[in-house]
C-alpha cells in the first residue's frame, strides 16, 4: 500500500507528454505541502530533459482519470499518497483528452514497473 502524505513535504510523479510526437517523461518532484498546484508547472522546464517537453506550454495538472486539479489548491489538500501520479496538461488539450493520451503510457508494463505505487489514485 502506498504511504499516505503525512509529512511536511509532498512527493509526486508527474507525467509530462507531447501528444503529437508521443514523447514523455516521468518526473519525480517534491514540494512543501502548502505549495499550490500551479507551482508544479514552474518546475517542468528545470526538471524535464527533453527540449520539446521543457519548451511546451502547460495549462494545468490532472489526475490519471482526467479530473483537473484547481490551480490555487494546496498540494497537501489534494495529494493523498506520496508518489501519486499526476499528468501535466499540454496547452490546447482538455484534462479528459490529456488523460486519454496518458492512459496507454501509464498502462505500459515498463512504465508501471518504474512507478512503485499504483498509478490509478
Amino acid at each position: 500500500m502506498p504511504s499516505l502524505v503525512t509529512e511536511d513535504t509532498v512527493q509526486i510523479i508527474l507525467l509530462v507528454l507531447e501528444s503529437k510526437s508521443r514523447r514523455f517523461e516521468l518526473l519525480q518532484l517534491e514540494f512543501d505541502r502548502n505549495a499550490l498546484v500551479h507551482e508544479i508547472l514552474s518546475q517542468i522546464p528545470d526538471a524535464a530533459t527533453e527540449d520539446v517537453l521543457r519548451r511546451q506550454s502547460y495549462g494545468g495538472i490532472c489526475s490519471v482519470d482526467g479530473s483537473a486539479m484547481a490551480p490555487a489548491a494546496k498540494l497537501g489538500d489534494c495529494i493523498r499518497y506520496q508518489n501519486e501520479v499526476k499528468v501535466a496538461i499540454p496547452a490546447g488539450l482538455s484534462a479528459k483528452d490529456c488523460a486519454a493520451v496518458a492512459a496507454p503510457i501509464l498502462n505500459d508494463d515498463k512504465v508501471k514497473s518504474m512507478v512503485s505505487v499504483s498509478i490509478f489514485f
